[in-house]
C-alpha cells in the first residue's frame, strides 16, 4: 500500500492508510477480547507500520500477557506519552502506567529468579 503511492495520491493514500489502521486496531482489539494473543499482536503491528505515532496502548497489554515484558513497558510507556501529549495533561495516563510498572516488576523479578 505504502509502495504504492505517487504524490498526487496522497490524499487518497492518506484516507486509505486511516482506513487500514482502524480496521487493523478493531481486530486486534476483537482477537484481545477473544484472547487469540498471536493475531491481536500481529494486527497492532500492521497499525504501527501504518501509523507509528497510533495510540494503542493494548498492544502493551498483549505484550504483557504473551510473556514479552520489555516489548509490553516500552509500548505501555511510549502510548502512555501520547495519551498525555493527545489530551494535554488534563488527565495522567494511569492504565497504561500502571501496566507498565507491572511489566517492569516482572523484568525485575525475573532477574532475581534467574
Amino acid at each position: 500500500l505504502l509502495k504504492r503511492a505517487r504524490r498526487s495520491d496522497s490524499v487518497e493514500l492518506r484516507a486509505q492508510i486511516e482506513k487500514h489502521v482502524a480496521i487493523q486496531s478493531e481486530k486486534g482489539l476483537r482477537r484481545l477480547r477473544m484472547l487469540d494473543l498471536p493475531r491481536a499482536s500481529r494486527a497492532f503491528s500492521t497499525v504501527y507500520v501504518l501509523r507509528p505515532d497510533a495510540y494503542l496502548w493494548h498492544d502493551g497489554l498483549v505484550k504483557y500477557y504473551l510473556g514479552d515484558y520489555h516489548g509490553a513497558a516500552e509500548s505501555l510507556a511510549r502510548n502512555a506519552v501520547r495519551y498525555e501529549e493527545r489530551f494535554g495533561g488534563e488527565e495522567a495516563a494511569s492504565e497504561e502506567r500502571i501496566w507498565r510498572d507491572a511489566a517492569e516488576l516482572k523484568i525485575v523479578r525475573g532477574r532475581l529468579v534467574a
